[in-house]
Parts: structure tokens; sequence; C-alpha cells
């Protein structure tokens, strides 16, 4: 056997790789991982209502107010009241009041015609598309 002969990895060539991977893992997280802005918490919100649309099977009504304060309604019956509630931090100057189906799509009510200048949701996946703006018009 020659001193070529030789099978595996020394130490060194095994530190140059982690290494090599580290710098690479490195400059790519930051791209992957976007921070989470205000949006955040109104998308828990509306997630949480696609949820309870689907497990109903019917619509379900989400309004926020300015003051951040929400509730959920279903469909169904009106005597049925808020089925949830809660409060995030202020989204919008006006109230708004979405539309979630139970397929998972969802839309402004016909009300928040001024919220959905403000807010941009895709209506198939009920996912925020742009930063929420609080300006007051």
């Amino acid at each position: 056997m020659g001193i070529h002969d030789r099978r595996g990895f020394t130490l060194i060539e095994l530190l140059v790789v982690l290494a090599i991977m580290a710098l690479a893992s490195a400059i790519v997280l930051p791209a992957l991982v976007r921070p989470r802005a205000r949006i955040q918490p109104m998308q828990s919100v509306i997630e949480s209502a696609r949820d309870a649309a689907a497990h109903r099977g019917e619509v379900v009504y989400l309004r926020i107010e300015t003051n951040g304060a929400w509730h959920m309604e279903g469909g169904g019956s009106p005597l049925e009241g808020d089925s949830a509630g809660g409060r995030i931090a202020p989204v919008a100057a006006v109230p708004l009041t979405l539309r979630i189906s139970p397929s998972g799509s969802c839309a402004f009510d016909v009300r928040s015609a001024s919220a959905a200048r403000l807010l941009a949701i895709d209506p198939l996946t009920c996912t925020l598309a742009a930063p929420v703006k609080t300006s007051s018009s």
C-alpha cells in the first residue's frame, strides 16, 4: 500500500467543507427568513377564520374594528353570535369585514370598500399581499 491508496477524508478537509457550508448558509438564511411586521397578528386571525369556516362548513364573517378589536360570526344563524373575538394592533383607519368561505377563499364585504383600498389580500389564499397602511384618508 502506497501513500496514494488512502481512503476517507482528513480532519482538515472536513473542517474546510463545514466552514464553506456555514458561510453559505449564513449568506442565504437572511433571504429565507423575512421579518414579521404588523401583518403577522392579522394574518393569524385570518387563518383562524379560515379554519373556522372550513370546520363549520359555512361562510364566516371576520370583522376588525378601527381599534383592533375583532370578532368572527358564522353565516348560518344570526342567533349564534360571535364564535371568537380578541384584539390585535390597529390595522386600518376604517373598520373592515372579510367574508371567508368554507373553501378558504375570502373577499371584503361590500361595506369595506375603504379598507379594500388600504389592504391587498389575495382572494384565493387570504394572505396579505402588501404591507398594512395606517394612514387615515
